[in-house]
């Protein structure tokens, strides 16, 4: 019997590791995307002593270049992907609204928001992608949980990663 693949963004630290990790004692195969490529082969390689396939694809999570290249790969080396776990995000600066500037606002949505339309939008099951089979994980990090005036970017891109994650478990 094969085993399920998962593709997990964010892959090289915090909670993409954790989970990386976890997936493959689990028995998956695994997709790892980062824009960090030395911790991420790192990772890759660490991972593959388990005995699992694993794919380090390097690249920004908000490029739609970068992202395409990703699926090419797990289609390419897997054929299938079973499980999504769209975790990139980046916490952007800490500074209450009226701080922050316009660029630093974009730079956070650019890869919290963005990067997880992304990543769903190219791996949601459709006519057109009928190669995933399985469920979707956007993560929803704890951070989500703060309530600091210094945190308004961070909150509001995480609040609009749950609606993403909404509309993609509406389509499964």
């Amino acid at each position: 019997m094969a085993r399920p693949v998962a593709f997990v963004t964010g892959a090289s630290s915090g909670i993409g590791l954790a989970t990386a990790t976890i997936l493959a004692s689990s028995g998956y195969d695994l997709a790892l995307f980062d824009l960090n490529d030395e911790p991420l082969e790192n990772l890759a390689r660490t991972l593959r002593q388990q005995g699992g396939k694993v794919v380090p694809v390097y690249g920004d999570v908000a490029s739609e270049v970068d992202m395409d290249r990703a699926i090419t790969a797990i289609r390419s080396d897997f054929g299938r992907l079973d499980a999504v776990v769209a975790n990139a995000g980046i916490n952007g600066v800490w500074a209450p609204i009226d701080d922050l500037t316009p660029d630093e606002w974009d730079a956070t949505i650019r890869v919290n928001l963005r990067g997880t339309y992304l990543t769903l939008n190219r791996t949601v099951a459709s006519p057109t992608q009928p190669w995933f089979s399985g469920g979707r994980c956007p993560m929803e990090t704890v951070t989500i949980l703060i309530a600091d005036d210094e945190a308004s970017v961070l909150l509001v891109s995480a609040r609009a990663r749950i609606g993403h994650r909404h509309s993609a478990e509406r389509r499964a």
